[in-house]
């Protein structure tokens, strides 16, 4: 009777030096696995990234190119998440200055080669005779705007496409030629029909729906008016050169 009494007595003993460490060990536990993944749920489940703010047009115009580049990312990775109006309209916003800061530094470089032209003759008569074919380029282009379109193929998750985008609406802007713009993972067929594969990609269609492909990837500006001017005298049987038409092969 006294042995039983003992043992109870050790093991009541025993269970109340014992029950702070497990009350500390259970505490401890709660704070990791399946624990801690709740909280993290509970922690981030309001969380948003801060919107990128956007400065007045001087500053836009103004700020170093690393930081604009930096916030040309960041206004359309946000946008991207949010997909909504007032985001897309930050970034297309600073698409806008990105345009302008373009054309600005165009135009030095045409200033400056005016004030100082080549001494060389025969570089002085290449450089006449470039500025003569891009008049003739823009002057053909902008009269066979309504003869004459385009097809962008793009993808909302194409690195690329945000550098050929703003070429496209700048084509627009100076030419006045209608470009519909295509998204192949929303319209998967049409990129099918037209044996399109990569973005970004471009075709030049004209009324009898003949198409003409003007670039797998990348394209300059400078390079899109050509192959586009150089189209355009091919199909009117101004010209027979067809070496142009091996560049995407």
């Amino acid at each position: 009777m006294v042995k039983k009494f003992v043992r109870t007595f050790l093991i009541v003993l025993f269970a109340l030096h014992t029950l702070p460490v497990y009350a500390e060990f259970y505490s401890v536990q709660k704070g990791k696995g399946y624990y801690q993944y709740q909280k993290f749920l509970q922690d981030n489940a309001s969380k948003k990234y801060p919107r990128p703010e956007v400065p007045d047009n001087a500053t836009l115009m103004s700020m170093p190119t690393q930081d604009f580049q930096k916030l040309v990312t960041e206004t359309l990775s946000y946008a991207l998440t949010e997909r909504n109006l007032d985001t897309y309209a930050d970034y297309a916003r600073i698409q806008q200055h990105a345009f302008k800061r373009a054309e600005e530094f165009g135009s030095l470089h045409v200033l400056y080669g005016q004030l100082n032209p080549p001494a060389d003759e025969n570089e002085y008569n290449r450089v006449l005779h470039d500025k003569e074919r891009n008049q003739a380029i823009a002057t053909t282009l902008k009269a066979n705007k309504s003869e004459y379109g385009l097809i962008y193929f793009y993808s909302t998750t194409c690195a690329y496409c945000v550098q050929q985008t703003p070429l496209i609406q700048m084509f627009q802007e100076r030419y006045g030629w209608e470009i519909e713009a295509v998204d192949i993972n929303e319209k998967p067929n049409v990129a099918a029909s037209f044996q399109v594969e990569i973005t970004p990609t471009i075709k030049m269609v004209d009324r009898n729906r003949n198409v003409f492909p003007i670039s797998n990837g990348v394209i300059t500006l400078p390079d899109m008016e050509e192959r586009a001017y150089r189209y355009i005298r091919y199909s009117r049987g101004e010209t027979t050169d067809t070496t142009f038409q091996n560049i995407l092969k």
